[in-house]
């Protein structure tokens, strides 16, 4: 899965986008899933793909609590594979976390502290390494390669 992700580096980021040659960040994690594993990621409920990815049957979502420090003991049990949601904003900011209801980001977690995914700010795909600014606005993981499993 890695491998097949990384042939998506520095492809370009187009917000709505699903591949194969731009994508926006749940563009990017629904084509990984549908062309390796033929599964639609996005069939849950929301407003945007990123929530309904986070929100469909398919897959075990862990939400996160906490401070960076809390968020940290979550690391070492994310699996290859697993997706990664993030708020847009600093959860900490004052009012942020009641206009964040739902993630806006979502990457694949690729190993050593690392996802790939479609970054608006860096206008690609790219790898990004889980510092403590992105423990500031992340809020869950996903297993999908379990559940799928599970259900063949």
């Amino acid at each position: 899965m890695v491998e097949y992700a990384l042939t998506f580096l520095n492809k370009k980021y187009t917000w709505g986008a699903k591949g194969p040659t731009e994508f926006d960040s749940a563009g990017f994690t629904w084509y990984v899933y549908k062309i390796l594993f033929d599964v639609d990621i996005n069939n849950g409920y929301g407003l945007d793909d990123t929530t309904k990815q986070m929100t469909s049957d398919i897959g075990i979502l862990v939400k996160y609590v906490g401070d960076i420090q809390e968020k940290k003991k979550y690391i070492d049990n994310i699996k290859i594979g697993d997706l990664l949601f993030f708020h847009t904003k600093d959860l900490e900011a004052t009012g942020t976390l009641a206009n964040n209801k739902y993630p806006g980001h979502v990457g694949i977690y690729i190993g050593d502290n690392r996802f790939i995914h479609a970054s608006s700010d860096c206008e690609m795909v790219v790898i990004s390494e889980i510092d403590d600014n992105f423990l500031k606005i992340m809020v869950a993981s996903k297993d999908i390669i379990s559940d799928i499993f599970k259900r063949t």
